[in-house]
């Protein structure tokens, strides 16, 4: 993860903020996929039942007695913001990457564990016999 030796420790030290939001991003956009997919299925299942049937919404910690239809239109619409939200973060992670990739190109900054680092020990590898051969 760290910068090569050329690099200055300000270079250094952007690069790892850098890193840093885009991890960040990873990580609130891991977070609200999953809460998207739990509406999905949430969703799914009312959508499967009769309007007027009882059901239970969590609200600030304390479980709320409703109806399917009255619960139904506000999970179809969290679910309708979080797909936004979620787009957003997507797009927002990828010019996140591509600032971090850009940035690594012009102080040439190699960071270790990276594909490329990676591509010529593999590719050495396979040219040895294995304990088997």
């Amino acid at each position: 993860m760290a910068a090569t030796t050329t690099a200055p420790p300000e270079v250094a030290a952007e690069w790892r903020a850098m890193r840093q939001k885009e991890q960040m991003l990873i990580q609130r956009l891991t977070e609200l996929e999953q809460t998207q997919r739990e509406h999905v299925v949430v969703k799914d299942a009312l959508e499967k039942l009769p309007a007027e049937r009882n059901c239970y919404q969590l609200i600030g910690g304390t479980l709320v007695p409703k109806t399917v239809e009255g619960v139904l239109p506000q999970v179809s619409a969290t679910l309708t913001n979080l797909t936004s939200v979620v787009a957003g973060l997507r797009e927002e992670l990828e010019k996140a990457a591509a600032a971090r990739g850009a940035f690594e190109s012009k102080h040439r900054i190699k960071p270790s564990g990276s594909p490329a680092a990676a591509a010529p020990a593999a590719s050495s590898g396979a040219a040895t016999p294995g304990v088997l051969a």
